[in-house]
């Protein structure tokens, strides 16, 4: 059996900007010159990122990263008391494209980010503990790939998405659990 990654992005966001961004059209992935974090096979697979990010806003992106898993191990919530957007699946892909797809949508909301805002985006082998295989902070107006589990920055996104994902399997490892998707009431 295969060792799916899970793939979590979560920020702090206003919802009037969240909304915006859920409409907006997404940055091509030329914007960042990073990209070598997440596999040099996909330096060549770039231009099909971009060709699939040119079909629509991140709203339908993240649909898109949703049909490649099953309803019940993915999730997409907005809490409006504390400005926190998250959104992922326990069930992702372990393709460089679709790591490179996942991180665009997530870069994506740096854009709408504003003052304080922070947050990241994680891709790793949450459900048979591995550790992270990729890390990003994001920021207003900026996201980077974290490499160095001994750097400060790491660590507290390493524990705040570690703390995020176990919230989330608590929630999914009820009997019949139902899927966190509100993504189509975000307006």
């Amino acid at each position: 059996m295969a060792e799916h990654f899970s793939a979590l992005a979560q920020v702090t966001i206003e919802r009037s900007e969240l909304v915006a961004y859920l409409d907006g059209t997404p940055r091509l992935t030329g914007h960042w010159d990073d990209w070598d974090a997440v596999g040099e096979r996909t330096y060549g697979g770039l231009a099909r990122v971009d060709d699939a990010l040119r079909m629509g806003v991140y709203r339908y992106h993240i649909r898109r990263i949703f049909s490649k898993c099953d309803s019940i191990g993915r999730f997409f919530q907005y809490d409006d008391a504390t400005r926190t957007f998250t959104f992922g699946t326990f069930f992702f892909s372990e393709d460089p494209e679709d790591l490179a797809f996942f991180f665009a949508v997530a870069r994506g909301l740096a854009r709408y980010m504003h003052g304080e805002d922070a947050g990241y985006a994680v891709v790793d082998r949450v459900l048979w503990g591995g550790g992270s295989h990729l890390l990003m902070e994001l920021g207003p107006g900026r996201s980077r790939f974290l490499q160095s589990p001994g750097d400060e920055a790491y660590a507290r996104r390493r524990a705040q998405a570690d703390a995020t994902f176990e919230a989330l399997m608590m929630l999914y490892g009820v009997e019949n659990p139902r899927p966190i998707d509100q993504l189509d009431a975000v307006r």
